[in-house]
């Protein structure tokens, strides 16, 4: 693919996008801008860890148990979003995010840490896991593409 076929391309997208409905484009908003912030914040929480005298074991297993309870809660979840809807498991999962965030931030002692992991990791499954619900609620059929 040449260079000026990948930008015509991205305009194109870029331009289907633009028509997408305001519901779709303030999710995508929101989705890019959640996981950024989620990348930065791990990466310098990492950073954190080791500054306040973790070792890299203590790191492993805090991204392990992270890693475990979205696992876990993303297995679990689709009969709550059937229910609930996926908007508002969406919305659960932001809460508990910063709630773990917070935790994670004013919380030195391991086990309170571990805790904060898991309640970070069923918040990350909330925030992932009912994407496409919401995009197949919110998009018709030939936006799909598009949007996820």
């Amino acid at each position: 693919m040449s260079a000026t076929s990948a930008v015509s391309a991205t305009a194109n997208y870029v331009a289907r996008l633009r028509r997408a409905p305001r519901t779709i484009r303030l999710f995508l908003a929101y989705t890019l801008l959640a996981n950024i912030g989620l990348g930065v914040f791990q990466l310098i929480y990492n950073l954190y860890l080791v500054r306040i005298g973790f070792r890299e074991d203590f790191i492993g297993t805090f991204s392990a148990v992270n890693t475990v309870a979205m696992a876990a809660t993303a297995l679990a979840i689709g009969p709550l979003i059937a229910r609930l809807g996926a908007w508002l498991c969406l919305l659960a999962g932001t809460a508990l995010l910063v709630v773990a965030a917070l935790g994670q931030a004013l919380i030195a002692a391991e086990p309170a840490l571990l805790a904060c992991a898991a309640l970070g990791g069923v918040a990350q499954a909330g925030m992932a896991v009912p994407v496409m619900p919401f995009i197949i609620e919110h998009a018709a059929d030939d936006e799909r593409a598009d949007t996820s």
